[in-house]
């Protein structure tokens, strides 16, 4: 694969290696002496565009994501000898948020933001083709959009450097629907936690600065704790967690249960 991309792209590799962080196994990095990229290997076509048109117009529009290199042909992918499709991204130069001991109000009025911005770009129509909320959603709501889906704090980042000082990585999740979806995933991911409990002036912080439009914090507040305790569930039933994995999912739900009331 190395070779390939070489011929492929205009980069000098003095590294290439696997990333082992990653779940899905289809991530590699590129080093030199100056500068890093992430190699993400892609077996459906459909979802290259998908991420490609997405993140291109989350960088045209301000939002700190990382770039797509070209190949030799000026091309956002390239197909591979075994059939599948390669995008090399750029590096996000930031701290990933998940190194930081808590998320105060200062960074969650950052990070959202960033967020009602991403909404806001991606508003409207099925742009993108994105796989829809693959769970019930009961009520029709006002705002639809491109949803992140997995706004862990490693999908996170902070530099002071930048305009907005938050930047996000890893769209693959990305899915469409009601933009209160990706609101209740990111106060579950970022605000309850086996080790700290609830952060609740940062989750407060964050919800009042996502909602500057009172008309939609009305209509969406009542049903942030449903869509939170959906998505839980569907992430448990979907995936092959560790036990410490599955504990931490659990407490996340009692908390939000307990504590999570507007």
């Amino acid at each position: 694969m190395k070779e390939q991309i070489k011929k492929a792209y205009c980069l000098k590799i003095d590294e290439f290696v696997k990333n082992e962080d990653s779940t899905d196994g289809n991530v590699y990095m590129i080093f030199n002496n100056n500068d890093k990229y992430i190699v993400k290997i892609y077996n459906n076509l459909q979802h290259v565009i998908s991420m490609i048109n997405l993140y291109e117009d989350l960088k045209i529009n301000g939002i700190n994501v990382p770039g797509i290199i070209l190949n030799k042909d000026n091309k956002s992918y390239s197909l591979l000898e075994n059939g599948k499709y390669c995008v090399i991204y750029s590096f996000l130069d930031g701290k990933e948020i998940c190194t930081f001991k808590n998320i105060n109000k200062e960074i969650s009025i950052k990070i959202a933001k960033e967020l009602r911005k991403i909404h806001q770009i991606t508003s409207g129509n099925n742009k993108y083709n994105l796989p829809v909320v693959p769970f019930d959603i009961e009520k029709k709501f006002n705002k639809y959009s491109a949803l992140h889906f997995d706004l862990t704090k490693n999908n996170i980042f902070y530099n002071e450097n930048w305009e907005s000082q938050i930047g996000f990585i890893d769209f693959d999740d990305a899915k469409y629907g009601p933009t209160i979806i990706d609101v209740a995933i990111t106060i579950s991911l970022l605000y309850f936690s086996k080790k700290r409990g609830v952060n609740i002036d940062g989750l407060k912080a964050f919800l009042d600065s996502y909602y500057e439009d009172e008309k939609q914090k009305e209509e969406e507040i009542p049903y942030l704790k449903n869509y939170a305790l959906k998505w839980i569930n569907y992430i448990m039933d979907n995936n092959q967690f560790d036990s410490s994995t599955k504990e931490s999912f659990k407490i996340k739900k009692r908390l939000i249960e307990m504590e999570m009331n507007f």
